[in-house]
C-alpha cells in the first residue's frame, strides 16, 4: 500500500490509462476512486444531501426486503464497496442490491460481477460518468436494473436492461411514485426520497 503521497503521485503519473484492479488494490482504502476503462478517476466526498438521499433509499429498500420473505437472503451494500467487472473496470456505486440467487459474486473483499440492481446518485463530479461510461459498462456487464437519482431535479430514473441496452422502466420528478422491476412490488414515493434536501 502507498503511504507516501510522492509514491502515489508517481504511480498515478506512470500508469496513465493502464490501471488494473491489481494496481487499484495497492491504493489507500480511504481514497475515493474508481477505474473506468483503465483510467483511474478520483472524486471529492459527496455533498451531505447526497448522503441523505442515499440513506433514505437504502432504508426504504431494506424495509421492503425485511417485510418480504422472498428477499430475506438478499444483500444491500452502500458506498464505498468495490464492484469489479474486469481488471480495467472497478466501480463504487452508491447502492447495490444482490439477490440470493446471485450471491456467489460476493467475496470477502468485494463484489466480482454484475449486481442485480445499482443506484447512482448524481453529483457535479460524477454526472458525466454516471450517465455515460458507467451506464454503458453496467449495460455491457448485464446489470438488470440501473437507477439514476438526480438531486437537482428531484427525479429518479429506473432503467431495465432490454437486449443489451437500458430502457426507461419507471420515472418520476418532484412528486409521484417509481417502482422497481427487479424488486417486485417495491414502490418509492419521490417526496420521501428528497424530503431532507
Amino acid at each position: 500500500m502507498f503511504t507516501a503521497s510522492g509514491q502515489l503521485q508517481s504511480l498515478i503519473k506512470e500508469k496513465k490509462g493502464n490501471w488494473t484492479y491489481s494496481d487499484y488494490d495497492l491504493l489507500p482504502p480511504e481514497l475515493p476512486c474508481q477505474i473506468i476503462n483503465g483510467e483511474l478517476t478520483m472524486s471529492p466526498a459527496p455533498y451531505l444531501k447526497h448522503q441523505d438521499i442515499s440513506r433514505e433509499i437504502e432504508i426504504l429498500i431494506l424495509g421492503f426486503i425485511s417485510r418480504h420473505p422472498q428477499y430475506k437472503d438478499c444483500k444491500v451494500y452502500d458506498a464505498p464497496v468495490d464492484v469489479v467487472f474486469d481488471e480495467g473496470n472497478v466501480f463504487q456505486p452508491d447502492l447495490v442490491f444482490i439477490s440470493s440467487k446471485n450471491k456467489k459474486i460476493i467475496t470477502e473483499k468485494n463484489i466480482q460481477g454484475a449486481p442485480d440492481l445499482i443506484v447512482e446518485i448524481l453529483s457535479p463530479s460524477t454526472i458525466k460518468s454516471d450517465r455515460g461510461d458507467k451506464k454503458e459498462k453496467y449495460a455491457q456487464y448485464k446489470v438488470p436494473e440501473y437507477w439514476i437519482v438526480d438531486p437537482e431535479n428531484k427525479a429518479v430514473e429506473i432503467y431495465e436492461l432490454v437486449k443489451g441496452n437500458y430502457k426507461i422502466y419507471s420515472f418520476a420528478a418532484q412528486k409521484g411514485v417509481v417502482q422497481s422491476k427487479v424488486l417486485k412490488g417495491f414502490k418509492m414515493k419521490i417526496e420521501n426520497v428528497f424530503s431532507n434536501i
